[in-house]
């Protein structure tokens, strides 16, 4: 007779090692479904459609930054804490900005991780990005922008966009004054076409994406017909500046600006200052002299005014010659040493300051 006891015990056993078994794999299979970050997030920046310049900086912020702490750790371990100190630690070393910049993708690696539901909730959910001073347009004034163009070698002011902007007030961002060709020119309509850019010696889109037509000014006109005999000959799809020592195009505006236009304003005794501030002296100046915020909007490339109210403010304040003042004169009546009817049959003079300070005051007639 079968002890029912050993049954018991065999039966046991078996349930032992079928939950062992069990076990063992569903820690294989979890460890096969694991997602670590560094494979993600390389998966991630692979699938991107960005431009290269843009790849190229959510490259090197996951690489320097975020790697480093999380590069072996799953997706879903990866804690709001975690990320908060690190930036804590990074504010410390760089502006705000940058680590705004470096945020981006930490954001679009957890954005994609709970797209293909791997986590639930993303930890830069509530992560805020930094308040940081945004540079102020830094324009030159109108004797220190004759004196770069008086201070640029020959070569600079036949061939480079830098020397040639200031002297003929275009309304380009660098990366695409050294890309523009002579086929872009229309010399007819006297205007140029601003369709491409170029930056780290790839030719993309414009900052924003769009096409717009720049008039061509007299002096610029001026300009590009003295640049003819320089760059026109070659070829009409060549570009209309080139670097003046290889006699090739520019690949990166620090290519042109490092050997020729921050040089110059070393000699000059100038602060030193980005190129770029050629294109925000010309809006400067053009509201200060006046000229309609939607067209010089237009020509600089904005899709509407507010950026040119936002960065510009000063500028288009100044343009008025005190007119709007005048108007606020206008509204609020006579200075206070005056008598003025407050009720009618009723006058009163206001107080004012006498020689030596003390306050005197107008006898009231009630």
């Amino acid at each position: 007779m079968v002890d029912r006891c050993d049954n018991d015990d065999d039966r046991d056993d078996e349930g032992d090692r079928d939950q062992a078994e069990a076990e063992q794999q569903a820690l294989a299979e979890l460890e096969a479904e694991t997602v670590y970050f560094c494979d993600f997030a390389d998966r991630w920046l692979d699938s991107l459609t960005v431009e290269k310049s843009t790849h190229s900086c959510y490259l090197g912020a996951t690489e320097e930054v975020w790697k480093p702490h999380f590069r072996d750790r799953p997706v879903g371990s990866i804690r709001p804490s975690e990320i908060m100190a690190i930036v804590a630690e990074l504010a410390r070393r760089v502006t705000g900005k940058t680590v705004n910049n470096s945020l981006i993708p930490l954001r679009g690696v957890f954005a994609a991780a709970l797209d293909d539901e791997i986590i639930d909730r993303a930890p830069t959910l509530n992560i805020k990005s930094l308040k940081h001073q945004a540079p102020k347009p830094d324009p030159f004034r109108v004797e220190e922008m004759d004196a770069i163009i008086g201070a640029s070698t020959i070569a600079m002011t036949r061939s480079s966009p830098t020397g040639t902007s200031s002297r003929s007030a275009q309304w380009l961002r660098p990366s695409e004054q050294i890309v523009v060709r002579w086929s872009d020119i229309d010399w007819n309509g006297q205007t140029i076409r601003i369709e491409r850019a170029r930056v780290r010696a790839v030719v993309k889109s414009t900052k924003t994406s769009s096409i717009r037509d720049v008039d061509l000014t007299d002096r610029t006109l001026g300009v590009l017909d003295r640049q003819r005999s320089y760059s026109l000959m070659k070829d009409a799809d060549a570009p209309i500046f080139e670097n003046p020592s290889s006699r090739l195009p520019w690949p990166d505006v620090q290519d042109q600006r490092k050997p020729y236009f921050h040089p110059t304003l070393l000699r000059l005794g100038l602060r030193r200052r980005d190129a770029y501030q050629i294109r925000r002296t010309f809006a400067t100046l053009a509201l200060m002299a006046g000229v309609n915020p939607a067209y010089i909007a237009r020509q600089l490339g904005h899709a509407n005014t507010a950026m040119l109210f936002k960065h510009y403010s000063r500028s288009i304040d100044g343009a008025d010659a005190g007119r709007e003042k005048s108007k606020l004169n206008g509204v609020f009546g006579p200075k206070l040493d005056q008598k003025v009817s407050i009720l009618p049959g009723v006058s009163q003079s206001f107080g004012v300051l006498g020689s030596e300070g003390s306050e005197k005051f107008g006898e009231a007639r009630w």
